[in-house]
């Protein structure tokens, strides 16, 4: 499950793609918990609750702590995470 990429785009991003691999604490947790198994095409919609957003933490002027979350999220692509060499 943490072997994973996911490339999302959101409106908030203007159309930018935004990578990430899932289960490596680079997203919330309702991210890493709620893309598991999404398939290229599709489309998700997360409703996340705040102990799996950002809890009792602001997060700049916009999220207030105790803030519930939803997206929704197209599956531009998934690719294998890159492993390093040993």
């Amino acid at each position: 499950y943490g072997d994973w990429s996911s490339d999302v785009c959101s409106s908030d991003l203007r159309g930018q793609p935004f990578t990430f691999t899932i289960g490596s604490g680079q997203v919330i947790d309702g991210w890493d918990q709620g893309l598991v198994g999404a398939k290229v095409g599709g489309q998700r919609q997360l409703d996340i609750p705040s102990n799996l957003a950002y809890g009792d933490q602001d997060k700049g002027d916009v999220i207030k702590a105790g803030s519930a979350l939803s997206f929704v999220i197209d599956i531009m692509g998934i690719a294998p995470s890159p492993t390093s060499s040993t």
